[in-house]
This record gives C-alpha cells, sequence and structure tokens, in this order.
C-alpha cells in the first residue's frame, strides 16, 4: 500500500502536466506539454542520451521555424485523410 502511495506522490507532476494537455485546445501547446512531460519522466532515468534528445526536440518544437514545420505536417496529414 505504502508503495502505491509513494509511487503517486512521485510521479504526481504528470497529473498536472495531463490536467493542463486536456484543457489545451491548441495542439502546438499540447505538444509542446507533451514533451515537457517526456523529458520530466526522460530525467528520472540513468541515461542522458533520452535527455538529450527530448530537449533538442523540444528546442525545434519550440522555434518560430519548428512550430511552422509542426502544423505543416498535421495540416498535410489532415489533407490526406481528407481525401
Amino acid at each position: 500500500m505504502f508503495t502505491r502511495i509513494r509511487l503517486l506522490v512521485e510521479y504526481a507532476p504528470l497529473l498536472g502536466y495531463a490536467q493542463e494537455i486536456v484543457n489545451t485546445d491548441d495542439l502546438h501547446k499540447r505538444v509542446l506539454l507533451v514533451m515537457e512531460a517526456a523529458e520530466w519522466l526522460a530525467n528520472r532515468s540513468d541515461t542522458t542520451v533520452d535527455d538529450d534528445v527530448l530537449r533538442l526536440i523540444s528546442a525545434v518544437l519550440e522555434s518560430e521555424e519548428g512550430e511552422a514545420l509542426f502544423h505543416y505536417i498535421v495540416d498535410s496529414l489532415k489533407g490526406l485523410t481528407d481525401e
């Protein structure tokens, strides 16, 4: 029982991320929140590769060009499903 409570307390920030993700209508902001949550999880591991890769992907997505690329990909995929 205590193990479950400890895990719930340790991973409580993920519940906060989940709440923000659900409450955000903007798809790009939602992806940035998912990336933040993924970075938080990656920081809990002993490896640094996942931290570095997620940090780099987040940096790209946060840039103006990355956001434009994100919307281009989403719009292109929407176009494929609309046909």
